[in-house]
């Protein structure tokens, strides 16, 4: 089980700051006004894209901590 857990939580890290990338991408073309910064609903998805990255990420380390401590101890006995 710990390589799959391993792998799964791998990706959601990849996805999460795949999100943040591109939220910054997509503010950025509103900071130098190639999208339009009329659209407040954008930018509130970029906003809210970026938290859940950020949470995204910040569950999945410490899940795939939590897997290899529990491993480690499960190694020792």
């Amino acid at each position: 089980m710990r390589k799959e857990a391993n792998d799964y939580y791998w990706r959601l890290m990849l996805f999460s700051g795949i999100l943040m990338i591109i939220s910054f991408i997509i503010t950025f073309l509103m900071v130098i006004r190639i999208i339009p910064e009329l659209h407040y609903s954008l930018s509130f998805l970029t906003y809210a894209v970026s938290f859940f990255g950020l949470y995204l990420f910040l569950y999945s380390y410490y899940q795939y901590v939590a897997v290899e401590k529990e491993d480690s101890l499960i190694d020792e006995i």
